[in-house]
């Protein structure tokens, strides 16, 4: 039986999850198209798919604009072939108390954290299920269920982002199409360092003991890494996971409670 090349879109592929997330759909022998803002860091992840014997393309886009959106969707089937997979990774996070949150704050994490992967989803997934095969993973964010201070815009898109998953597993999963969420804690990511020190600067902590604070949040005690968050994505990803649909699935240590 001839084996299925698989093609994937992958944003905010240029670095932490979105570029380890790559790598392991490379290893699975899937075609990847990564995009993201900046070209720079799409290469570097174009770079060590090839490393790993795969192939990727990069797609520099700005995802806030659904013509960009589209025009990503159209490059990636024209190159590589219609997506086949979906991982709607791309997100912006920045805390602020409520008060001082305006809307430019607010209407900027739903449109990148939420409205973006929605298009995305829009464009792909009823090809997908034309086919009878698809396979979309929404990375959010363990503030989706748990209370954080101080993350009302970000808490926001990412408990979206989870229904938006739930409601398209129940609308496309007798068609064939799987969607699922990842809601990881603290991660080892270039967000977390930046967080790490808007955190430090606003309670004039240092970056090792608000590091110390954040890690005891997570059961485990840590942070987690990029691969670790991307393996979970590949299972799911995979013919096995043909069963799991609309499950949020939480990484964080076994510490979950609000």
């Amino acid at each position: 039986m001839k084996s299925v090349t698989r093609v994937a879109i992958v944003t905010g592929g240029g670095r932490g999850i979105g570029a380890a997330v790559a790598v392991v759909l490379a290893r699975r022998g899937i075609k990847v198209a990564v995009t993201a803002r900046t070209s720079r860091e799409l290469l570097k992840t174009v770079d060590a798919v090839s490393a790993v014997g795969g192939t990727a393309i990069a797609l520099a886009a700005d995802l806030c604009v659904p013509s960009e959106v589209e025009r990503v969707v159209v490059e990636c089937a024209s190159r590589l072939g219609p997506a086949d997979v979906l991982i709607n990774n791309a997100g912006v996070a920045e805390s602020s108390p409520l008060d001082p949150t305006d809307d430019a704050l607010w209407d900027r994490h739903l449109l990148t954290n939420l409205t973006a992967a929605f298009w995305f989803c829009r464009a792909v997934a009823p090809k997908m299920a034309a086919r009878g095969w698809g396979r979309i993973v929404n990375v959010a964010s363990v503030v989706a269920d748990k209370g954080v201070p101080y993350t009302a815009a970000y808490s926001a898109s990412k408990a979206g982002l989870v229904g938006l998953s739930r409601a398209l597993a129940a609308e496309l999963g007798a068609r064939g199409v799987t969607v699922n969420s990842v809601s990881p804690g603290w991660v080892e990511t270039i967000m977390a360092a930046q967080a790490v020190e808007r955190i430090g600067a606003r309670t004039g902590k240092g970056a090792e003991s608000v590091r110390a604070d954040l890690m005891a949040q997570g059961g485990q005690q840590r942070f987690l890494t990029p691969e670790e968050v991307a393996g979970l994505v590949g299972y799911l990803v995979s013919d096995e996971a043909a069963g799991v649909n609309g499950q949020d699935w939480v990484m964080n240590g076994g510490a979950v409670g609000s």
